[in-house]
């Protein structure tokens, strides 16, 4: 954003938690709210009954407030490597598996290619909007933080 090339960026929560040395300095973090999470199982995949599943998480270095998070409540995780590019890549590689995926809640129930199954604790991840110091100058974020205003952030997408 500092160089001009994004003008904005949604944000993880998580992974703000665990960053360490990021320089906020020119830029302005608004919140929206908290996106329910779930694991996306393969509709054919195998119901586990008491059991804890694999969860497919992203390579080492990447995504670890998700990691951290995911170790706190009891999952044993797999890396996916590099090569998981995707949500199809995703899906093919825990199909016919007892794998999962951990996937914002809403969108669980709308690919026809996953099935919902429930994390313990129904966890949230904060998502921030990070916006340059400047951005009220600019009209197209200006609109687009009131768009989001007007929805109320992703607070609705909860129910």
């Amino acid at each position: 954003m500092r160089q001009g090339v994004l003008d904005g960026a949604l944000l993880s929560g998580l992974e703000l938690e665990v960053a360490e040395g990021v320089n906020l300095q020119e830029l302005e973090l608004l919140p929206l709210g908290e996106l329910p999470l779930a694991l996306g199982f393969c509709p054919e995949a195998p119901v586990l009954v008491g059991a804890v599943p694999e969860v497919l998480v992203p390579d080492r270095g990447v995504a670890p407030g998700l990691r951290r998070l995911l170790r706190e409540l009891g999952l044993t995780l797999r890396s996916g490597g590099n090569s998981l590019q995707t949500p199809a890549d995703w899906i093919g590689r825990i199909r016919g598996s007892s794998m999962a995926l951990v996937v914002a809640d809403r969108e669980a129930d709308t690919w026809d290619s996953l099935r919902r199954g429930p994390l313990a604790s129904r966890p949230h991840s904060p998502v921030w909007l990070a916006l340059p110091a400047d951005w009220q100058e600019h009209r197209v974020l200006r609109h687009t933080a009131q768009e989001l205003g007007r929805m109320g952030g992703l607070q609705q997408l909860e129910g």
